[in-house]
């Protein structure tokens, strides 16, 4: 599990995409899975012969989504305000640490407290 929180560095928050693609990933699919107030996005991911998966979203608390344009929508319209729009967007970011397969659905349904973020 990892964590962003950009309201002191602005630029730690940024399309996940970008990250796996720099570092080798291919993105093999991509698909929203719906959450609790929203949407994360799933990825199946290649490197080589080594698979792997993420999910991930954008959390302010009360709404999820994947959508890096709409984060910098949301933290820009909060530096805006002095912080009276609403808390500041977090990248949540979930990958297992070995290769097998994940259960999303029911790996969410039994941490709930992931969607507190």
């Amino acid at each position: 599990l990892i964590a962003m929180d950009g309201s002191q560095e602005r630029h730690a928050i940024h399309d996940p995409l970008y990250c796996f693609r720099g570092a080798g990933w291919e993105v093999r699919q991509s698909h929203l899975l719906p959450v609790p107030s929203g949407n994360a996005r799933h990825l199946s991911l290649s490197k080589g012969t080594v698979s792997a998966e993420a999910l991930y979203w954008i959390s302010n608390g009360t709404a999820r989504h994947p959508s890096p344009f709409r984060y910098w929508m949301q933290a820009t319209a909060r530096r805006l305000s002095l912080g009276k729009s609403g808390e500041e967007p977090v990248l949540i970011l979930l990958q297992p640490a070995t290769g097998e397969a994940v259960d999303w659905t029911r790996l969410l349904s039994e941490f709930p407290d992931l969607f507190r973020l």
